[in-house]
């Protein structure tokens, strides 16, 4: 017996060395992209100091993205569809629903992408909800606020600000 419980601290200390070590949590492997929360967080700023401007405001989970336009706008207003399953109302008509806005696609805009006439993927990706911003009918057409203020991700935070920045 006395043998036999130092073979077992020493097999016992074999295994706990060969064990790997826990592995870290993704909040310690990921690092944090401060300028993107600049930007997202400008953005969201941004989208409260116009909602007196806009013609109607709604949360919707993003469901379908038009096809990108063949051109920047200009002379001819150029957009890309985007519709909505509209989930929440802050202001104006609108009703709760599938609904597509277009969003303008202007050269050198914040929505716009650098390469060809069309979106940034920030602001087409389906099955993401956003706050949306909603401007004049044009060619038919319910447009968003402007060529600068696409849609932007709502957050409870987000939402939460908007519905008080409405109610003063």
């Amino acid at each position: 017996m006395s043998t036999l419980l130092p073979t077992l601290a020493v097999l016992a200390g074999c295994a706990a060395a060969s064990q790997e070590p826990p592995p870290q949590s993704p909040a310690q492997d990921t690092p944090v992209d401060f300028i993107a929360q600049a930007e997202d967080r400008a953005a969201e700023d941004a989208v409260l100091l116009l909602l007196s401007q806009a013609t109607g405001a709604f949360v919707g989970t993003l469901v379908a993205v038009g096809e990108p336009p063949d051109s920047w706008s200009g002379y001819e207003i150029a957009s890309q569809a985007l519709t909505f399953d509209v989930g929440r109302v802050l202001s104006g008509g609108l009703q709760p629903g599938r609904h597509t806005v277009h969003q303008w696609v202007v050269a050198g805009s914040k929505t716009a992408r650098a390469d060809r006439p069309g979106l940034r993927d920030a602001y087409t990706r389906q099955g993401q909800s956003y706050l949306v911003l909603l401007g004049p009918i044009k060619q038919g057409r319910q447009m968003t606020l402007g060529e600068g203020v696409g849609p932007v991700p709502a957050s409870v935070d987000l939402v939460a600000r908007a519905v008080a920045a409405l109610a003063e």
